[in-house]
């Protein structure tokens, strides 16, 4: 057993300097990641992650192991957190004054729009039809459009995509 796994027993063990010792040997790991991530708490949030997973990680025998796993995690935090950031840029709204004062010609058009969708959507055929009605105005999965349907999940994918592709044609008329 090396010097990093006698750490992480003893940190387990709730010694706080042991568990500084081990943020300190992957500080330049963090403070990497940290940066790429490029928000401020970045390094706060990535050793919160590491230091849940000393508490719960599996013993180890060799420091090699113990190494690659806390670096493989402290990876996995770091892709975790852009998703997360990611998903937040893709959900953050912009205020425009001028897009609130024409929020009555929006809605207009939508429903000019959502009859045209309709229309084209009652031209698809049958597994088409329900496979888009299923998938995007119920939000089922694959695997539950499959049981409904009685069709394969290729055959479900397969009809998405051209249900998608004719409506487009349909719509761009």
């Amino acid at each position: 057993m090396g010097i990093l796994c006698d750490l992480i027993v003893s940190a387990k063990d709730k010694n706080k300097d042991s568990l500084m010792e081990i943020i300190n040997k992957f500080r330049p790991l963090i403070k990497k990641q940290a940066y790429a991530l490029n928000y401020e708490d970045a390094e706060n949030d990535l050793i919160v992650d590491m230091i849940e997973l000393i508490y719960n990680m599996p013993f180890f025998q060799h420091d090699g192991q113990a190494v690659t796993y806390i670096s493989t995690s402290i990876r996995h935090s770091y892709v975790k957190f852009l998703k997360q950031r990611i998903r937040l840029r893709e959900n953050e709204c912009i205020y425009d004054p001028d897009i609130i004062k024409n929020i009555e010609n929006l809605s207009e058009d939508f429903e000019k729009k959502d009859l045209d969708l309709l229309f084209a959507i009652r031209k698809l055929n049958y597994n088409q039809k329900w496979v888009i009605i299923y998938k995007f105005f119920f939000m089922f999965k694959d695997k539950e459009i499959m049981n409904k349907l009685n069709i394969s999940r290729q055959a479900v994918y397969n009809n998405k995509n051209k249900a998608l592709k004719n409506l487009r044609k349909m719509l761009e008329q």
